[in-house]
């Protein structure tokens, strides 16, 4: 049997090997853009894109359960348990069995939904395990937001799973059901890790953080829900959501010299959740979901709280960080415009899809190049991991 904190520096392990393996699948995806496509036939899209999309979420569930994990071990001791030990060892079975099956092609076709059904009630049995294993970190505020946060992304998880009646109902089930994953149980989760380190590094520290952003959240989760009919806000609702998030973010750093892999999550959280609170409303979400908008809002949370879950351990060294946020930022930045341009070419002046993505070739390449340098920071930072780990 392992230790606690053992568990939790193999689960980091995986995160980042999962991390790095994302920024291949990303890359891949970002060159299917490009006007001459060398693996066009041999390797589709949507193969591609399934495979980045579950890579990023089993790094996100790796992390935070990492993170739990640490808080456990600093709670209640570096204690060793067979539950979790189990549990660990199925989690490293699943991650196997997910990457092989994206590697052959067996993906859902569901967007952010593309694991099959019966991996996914894998993830929600053992995730429960180390729910279990881990109760002991209730003995904590950061540690009680941590556990809800987990149990309420496996409820979504389990709630992507009843059949719809028709596609419409389909639809609206997947939007609630990855908005709330995204926008507010995982940013519960990876908050309450931020506040946790926080509380060593001065000595007030509340929920200020996890609670405002669940709030903020709620919105950015059903904007999508404009696109078929749904209206979910105002421009001035959206407006002041957007403020919120940048509010709860500066306010949880302001006093602390926290470290900059947390300052890096929490400015992409912020900026994700501007982007969704805006689309939220229908002036503005019937224009832009469903464009490179809104895959830029789900990269950014995603990262995000990888970042957050990535604080609790981060690699040793400042130049992974560095190497890091400049490619999220130029890519960030190249996606964004691409995004923009995309919106009034293809929505407002309705030109076609092919004539849209002849003009937005060199604003891929910059967004591959950025992708190029996250890939590398985030390999300078799994192998620094993996040598001190």
């Amino acid at each position: 049997m392992m230790t606690t904190r053992q568990l939790a520096n193999r689960l980091f392990a995986q995160m980042t090997i999962l991390l790095v393996l994302y920024a291949a699948a990303a890359l891949l995806t970002a060159v299917k853009f490009l006007p001459a496509d060398p693996l066009a036939v041999s390797l589709p899209y949507h193969q591609i894109a399934g495979a980045r999309n579950v890579l990023l979420d089993l790094a996100l569930w790796t992390g935070l359960l990492a993170g739990g994990l640490t808080l456990l071990s600093e709670a209640a001791g570096s204690s060793r348990s067979s539950l979790l030990t189990w549990g660990y060892r199925g989690w490293t079975l699943l991650l196997a069995l997910s990457v092989l099956t994206a590697l052959l092609g067996l993906l859902e076709g569901r967007y952010l939904l593309e694991l099959p059904p019966v991996l996914d009630l894998v993830l929600i049995v053992l995730a429960v395990v180390v729910l279990i294993g881990t109760i002991g970190v209730a003995r904590t505020a950061a540690g009680r937001a941590w556990w809800i946060g987990i149990l309420l992304a496996l409820v979504c998880v389990a709630a992507s799973l009843i059949p719809a009646a028709t596609p419409a109902q389909d639809r609206v089930l997947r939007v609630v059901t990855v908005g709330v994953r995204y926008h507010i149980a995982y940013v519960i989760a990876g908050a309450a890790l931020a506040i946790a380190l926080l509380s060593k590094l001065r000595p007030k520290s509340t929920l200020a953080l996890p609670a405002g952003l669940a709030v903020a959240g709620v919105l950015p989760a059903i904007s999508p829900l404009s696109a078929v009919g749904e209206g979910t806000s105002g421009v001035l609702l959206s407006l002041v959501v957007a403020a919120a998030y940048v509010f709860f973010a500066v306010i949880a750093l302001r006093g602390a010299r926290a470290p900059g892999w947390m300052v890096l999550g929490l400015a992409m959280i912020a900026a994700g959740g501007v982007l969704g609170a805006v689309q939220a409303a229908p002036q503005i979400g019937n224009y832009i979901t469903g464009t490179g908008l809104s895959e830029l809002m789900i990269f950014l949370m995603a990262l995000g709280v990888i970042m957050l879950a990535w604080s609790a351990s981060p690699p040793a060294g400042s130049a992974a960080l560095a190497w890091v946020a400049t490619g999220t930022l130029v890519a960030g930045l190249a996606a964004l415009l691409a995004g923009v341009v995309q919106v009034y070419l293809e929505r407002v002046l309705t030109v076609g899809f092919l004539d849209t993505q002849t003009v937005l070739a060199p604003l891929f390449v910059v967004w591959i190049a950025g992708l190029a340098v996250l890939a590398v920071g985030l390999g300078w930072a799994a192998l620094r991991g993996l040598g001190t780990g």
